[in-house]
């Protein structure tokens, strides 16, 4: 279950883009199950020069602070609005440093990840793997042992 509620998203980011840029949101926010690497992203089309949305991951919105996920949000905001009126936005330019530096904005890799991490090993136990997401390793062997590879568990980072 999401921490934060979607209109509370909706209203999080009119009131910001409205308060510090004059801006209203155009582009719909997305939940993404998939991101994992991620806690959120703001996507557009370059040839078109349009915006199209911003995703924010299940995962962060299910086992972060509310507070965690307002900042992600206003994150990917900032990077919305400065595309909007045609300033820098990328991370790594200035602009949008000092722009999140000012509103007291996290910069991005700011927050550690939480949320399930799965667990595989060899049958013998000589290797182990961890990810973030469940994987098919039904036809996968040990390069040490050469054993099947098989599924040890999954664990909650909190």
């Amino acid at each position: 279950m999401l921490k934060v509620s979607m209109v509370e998203l909706y209203q999080e980011a009119e009131n910001f883009l409205n308060e510090h840029f004059g801006l209203s949101l155009e582009v719909p926010i997305r939940v993404a199950a998939r991101m994992t690497r991620t806690m959120g992203c703001f996507k557009h089309y370059r040839s078109w020069n349009r915006p199209i949305e911003i995703k924010l991951s299940e995962k962060m919105l299910t086992h972060h602070d509310p507070e965690v996920s307002i900042d992600v949000l206003r994150h990917e905001l900032i990077h919305y609005a400065l595309y909007m009126l045609q300033q820098p936005y990328k991370d790594k330019d200035e602009n949008f440093k000092s722009t999140c530096r000012r509103l007291g904005v996290a910069l991005t890799r700011t927050y550690q990840f939480k949320g399930e991490i799965y667990t595989y090993g060899c049958a013998s136990g000589c290797s182990e793997w961890k990810f973030k997401t469940r994987r098919n390793f039904d036809r996968h062997h040990c390069r040490k042992c050469k054993k099947h590879i098989v599924y040890k568990g999954e664990k909650v980072i909190a």
